[in-house]
């Protein structure tokens, strides 16, 4: 996975580390279900130190995301492929969260659309496959 910018902290993910940024150094915050784990400022309910929360990384555990009904924001291009590939589309809605969570957000960081076209197509393609195997 990679690290992708914080848009809304109250759209991310049950469990992730977050890169806090302060003027002369940044660490790293684990969240997970409304706690924040801060190394320095300790356990928070709230994020309140004065750093700038800027990018996340999610973290998957099966124990966690077991029995959870987790919505997954599909961006523009994913709806377009899934239109014209419905096979592929009914194996991603019987997927476990993280693996659509992989499916989806495993290539944010490639911002080219040429590139991101070509990687979509390789994920519909798998998909499809995995669809015949079940």
């Amino acid at each position: 996975m990679s690290w992708r910018t914080v848009n809304d902290i109250k759209e991310l993910p049950p469990l992730y580390v977050l890169l806090v940024k302060f003027p002369t150094y940044g660490h790293s915050v684990v969240y997970y279900d409304g706690v924040f784990y801060d190394p320095e400022f300790g356990v928070l309910e709230s994020y309140t130190p004065d750093g700038k929360i800027t990018h996340f990384m999610e973290l998957f555990i099966d124990d966690i995301y077991e029995d959870k009904q987790i919505d997954i924001k599909i961006p523009n291009d994913f709806k377009e492929a899934f239109e014209f590939d419905q096979e592929a589309y009914e194996t991603f809605k019987r997927l476990p969260y993280p693996q659509k969570s992989k499916c989806i957000n495993g290539i944010s960081h490639y911002k080219n659309p040429l590139v991101r076209k070509k990687n979509i197509e390789k994920i519909m393609a798998s998909l499809k496959k995995q669809g015949e195997s079940i």
